[in-house]
């Protein structure tokens, strides 16, 4: 993936965050879920980009990051935070009522973003991860 690809998913996923605190602040928990779920996704999209590898699907990304942190390229645990934020975001768009959402639920998803992201900016910008 080209650098400008990288960057691109890293715009996308700052962008994503930022439509995830404003949806909780409008009271649309669902769709601050998921924002934050995208926030995730397009910063694995970034850190998997910079590792040299596409993955195109959500479930791909999910399957890569699995493989990474089994062999101990990504930290461990951010796998399973970016399945955790890809279950809700599900959740919230096809499974589980508009009323049963709440602000805990968004600022945890949110949370959760703000950390993954944190991990995968580390992994872009360590130089030896290339």
């Amino acid at each position: 993936m080209r650098d400008r690809e990288i960057e691109a998913h890293r715009e996308r996923s700052l962008h994503s965050l930022g439509w995830a605190r404003r949806f909780i602040e409008e009271n649309d928990h669902i769709m601050s879920i998921q924002a934050s779920y995208m926030a995730a996704f397009h910063a694995a999209k970034a850190a998997l980009g910079h590792l040299g590898i596409r993955s195109k699907y959500h479930t791909s990304v999910l399957r890569r990051l699995e493989d990474l942190v089994r062999e101990g390229s990504l930290p461990t645990g951010v796998d399973d935070t970016l399945q955790v934020l890809f279950s809700r975001r599900n959740d919230a768009a096809y499974r589980v009522a508009r009323g049963q959402w709440t602000e805990d639920d968004s600022s945890e998803a949110l949370a959760l973003a703000e950390g993954f992201l944190g991990e995968m900016r580390i992994v872009i910008e360590d130089p030896r991860c290339r």
